[in-house]
Order: structure tokens, then C-alpha cells, then sequence
């Protein structure tokens, strides 16, 4: 009798942990799509920011759905509607760049964006991988254009 109680225990365990873990990024992602935030134009942010490392593949989908791809303008913010272009500025050196937010995160406390290879190559980050930024929001999908 006692054999079979520790064989159940020895094949339930594990099937019950697996059942009940879930990353953080699973549980920090869920809730960021719950979260409604009013965004505007002129908005301004101030934070670190990151880019995506050699392991993030180039088959690999964004939260958006679109693949992700280092060549191109783009970035992951917690908040902000996908499509929304926002103007990032390497505070150190003054270099800009404008991304499209097409992805989630970063997860990382402290880092408020997570840019592309190419991005992160337009504001010199490459070799220091994190930087003091901030962003303005240029353009938020379904406002309408102002004509200068």
C-alpha cells in the first residue's frame, strides 16, 4: 500500500506544478493588455531603454502579430496602442530615432522601452546596451493628422 501512495505522489507532483506556474512574463503581459491608458500626442516619457539581444530570432512574432525584425524601425512598450510612433532621444548624446510600438514590454523594472537592433544602432547603444531616453509621441494611430 505504501508503494502505490508514493508512486500517485511521485506522478502527480510534478503534473501539479507544471499546472500551476506561469512565467512573469505571461502574468505581467496579461496585465498590461488590461491596462487603458489616455495617449496623446506631446506626451513625454523619461526611462532606460534596452534593445532586443541577438536571441530574439527574426521568425519570432511580436505581440502585435507582425514578425519581428532587426532592420526595422520598431519597439516594445508596456501601455502604448500599437502603431503609435514615438520619437526616442538618447539623452546622453542627443541622437534620435522614430519606432513604431508593434510589441510588448520590457518586463524589466526600470526600462520603460525595448528597441530593435536598427534603433538601438541609431542612438549609438550598441556597445553600453542600456541608455538613459525620452520619448515623445509623434503620431497615435486613429487620431487625425493635423495638416502643417
Amino acid at each position: 500500500m505504501r508503494t502505490l501512495e508514493i508512486f500517485f505522489i511521485l506522478l502527480l507532483f510534478p503534473m501539479t506544478m507544471a499546472m500551476n506556474t506561469k512565467s512573469n512574463y505571461q502574468i505581467e503581459a496579461k496585465e498590461v493588455e488590461n491596462t487603458k491608458q489616455e495617449t496623446t500626442k506631446n506626451q513625454q516619457e523619461h526611462g532606460k531603454a534596452s534593445y532586443y539581444g541577438s536571441n530574439y530570432g527574426p521568425n519570432r512574432k511580436t505581440a502585435s502579430g507582425k514578425p519581428y525584425s532587426k532592420e526595422k524601425l520598431t519597439a516594445a512598450h508596456k501601455t502604448l496602442p500599437f502603431g503609435t510612433i514615438v520619437r526616442v532621444t538618447n539623452k546622453k548624446n542627443g541622437k534620435t530615432v522614430d519606432v513604431e510600438i508593434n510589441d510588448r514590454g520590457p518586463f524589466i523594472k526600470g526600462r520603460v522601452i525595448d528597441l530593435s537592433v536598427a534603433a538601438a544602432q541609431e542612438l549609438d547603444m550598441m556597445d553600453s546596451g542600456i541608455i538613459h531616453v525620452s520619448i515623445d509621441i509623434i503620431e497615435v494611430p486613429g487620431e487625425k493628422q493635423e495638416n502643417c
